[in-house]
């Protein structure tokens, strides 16, 4: 059904329109530049174990993984959906769980907080970012 009248419409001619689906408002969101995949390692509770973070330089924006046999018993490897927060001055991956996407946004149905400092940037940026990256915070313009 439109909202309203559409003067000169015949059977037959074409039409681009924009359908929603679902609307949801007061949630937290993420800039859907901001989302990326990460290869987790998980311990047998389901727990996220996370390595130490050594401030050295990479040489590559590709973030070092340990092959499946360096695991400990109990560990698996995970594809996980997140997004880099601020903390302390640093990058850190918080994955997340994602329900309704705007043109925009990601809603975010677990993961963040209202208030939590999400990093975005142009894709290559964060798609290169890994825990434990220092991150300048530059003012709004």
């Amino acid at each position: 059904m439109l909202d309203e009248a559409v003067p000169d419409v015949r059977p037959g001619f074409t039409a681009t329109a924009d359908i929603v689906t679902a609307t949801r408002t007061a949630v937290v969101a993420a800039p859907i530049p901001a989302v990326a995949v990460r290869e987790l390692v998980y311990d047998a509770n389901g727990q996220i174990v996370r390595e130490p973070h050594a401030d050295k330089r990479r040489t590559s924006g590709v973030e070092p993984t340990a092959a499946a046999a360096e695991l400990k018993p109990g560990q698996t490897r995970k594809e996980t959906e997140g997004v880099f927060v601020l903390r302390s001055g640093r990058a850190e991956f918080v994955p997340i769980k994602v329900g309704i996407a705007g043109d925009k946004y990601f809603e975010v149905l677990s993961g963040l907080k209202a208030g939590d400092l999400v990093i975005t940037g142009p894709y290559n940026s964060v798609r290169s970012m890994v825990d434990g990256d220092q991150v300048k915070v530059e003012p709004k313009k």
